[in-house]
């Protein structure tokens, strides 16, 4: 179960109005938001109120509304979805894309996720550890859930399999969030990205937002809520350490492989065969793949400094031509 926090978001950024993410995600339904106890709530109200609390109290360098979502993976959305329909484990494993299934199975399964992003809300509430923080009802956000995802720059892209803003096909059922710094006391302000934890003699509740706790009780409720046997490799805390080890052994790849480098051809290759015979065979694999992961992120930066300088250049043409242009007005005004 995939959740994350954006204090800074693609569309507008996030120290002023959240008109422009609020516009953005009407994308696939206009209007038809929800909170913790409203629902069709339309886009220029969820602009309105969520503007209203980010005025007063707010240094100017603070964001002043955050960005949730919450993305059930392929399997879990599955799960779901019968579930709620009753379909069979066979019609289930043929299903391909969401799209084929009825418009009530669609809402269905909507409404189900929706209660359980009202949940989640709930969990969020509770792990700020912040007296009459308790429920999603004392924070003050609105929701969209979407069911689409398109093409961007993925590597599908790049080979020319797909084009960039065509849609995906599959299961994408997940749900974006505009939460204001402030909760619904409006005096209370609330960051799940800070990292402090405070904790003192005279408050020894444990305040902050810890990521961990929050992701292993958002994805204990889908669990409990459904009733989702969840196997091992699916759990957060194995992904994490499996994230940890392979960043590791990147790390100490591409540091040795560096390190080797500037030896001497001759000794390079006797230090490289040296190394490589230290590792067993699933590292070696991992040792080659992260390699050529590392020279391909060498050319990438390469073609991306060579396309921002041509933009720089571009600019400096269109300034001059402007300047140019403004000149030569000026002396026609001149000459009248």
């Amino acid at each position: 179960m995939y959740n994350s926090f954006t204090s800074n978001s693609a569309k507008g950024g996030n120290l002023g109005s959240c008109k422009a993410l609020a516009k953005y995600l009407d994308k696939e339904t206009k209007n038809k938001w929800f909170s913790h106890d409203l629902e069709n709530v339309k886009t220029d109200t969820v602009v309105r109120q969520i503007d209203k609390f980010g005025k007063g109290g707010i240094h100017k360098k603070y964001w002043r509304f955050c960005e949730i979502e919450y993305a059930p993976s392929t399997k879990e959305i599955k799960h779901l979805i019968q579930l709620v329909t009753g379909k069979s484990r066979r019609e289930i494993r043929r299903l391909k894309d969401w799209s084929e299934l009825s418009e009530q199975e669609q809402e269905e399964v909507k409404v189900k996720f929706l209660e359980f992003v009202r949940e989640c809300q709930d969990l969020q509430a509770q792990n700020y550890n912040r007296e009459g923080i308790n429920t999603g009802a004392d924070l003050k956000w609105y929701a969209k859930i979407e069911t689409q995802r398109k093409w961007k720059y993925e590597k599908e892209v790049q080979e020319g399999k797909h084009k960039r803003g065509e849609l995906k096909k599959g299961f994408h059922l997940h749900c974006h969030i505009i939460q204001s710094r402030k909760a619904m006391n409006k005096k209370t302000q609330l960051s799940p990205l800070s990292t402090q934890r405070k904790q003192s003699a005279d408050n020894p509740v444990q305040q902050g937002f810890d990521r961990n706790v929050f992701t292993n009780s958002v994805e204990e409720k889908f669990d409990n809520m459904f009733n989702y046997q969840r196997e091992m490799e699916e759990c957060y805390e194995v992904l994490k350490y499996e994230k940890k080890m392979r960043e590791s052994v990147f790390v100490s790849g591409i540091s040795q492989h560096m390190k080797i480098r500037r030896y001497p051809n001759g000794k390079y290759l006797k230090e490289k065969n040296k190394y490589l015979k230290s590792l067993n065979f699933d590292e070696q694999q991992l040792y080659f793949a992260n390699i050529n992961h590392y020279k391909k992120l060498e050319e990438e930066e390469k073609r991306e400094q060579e396309r921002n300088r041509k933009m720089l250049e571009e600019v400096k043409q269109e300034q001059i031509q402007k300047q140019q242009e403004e000149q030569e007005i000026r002396q026609i005004r001149f000459r009248r």
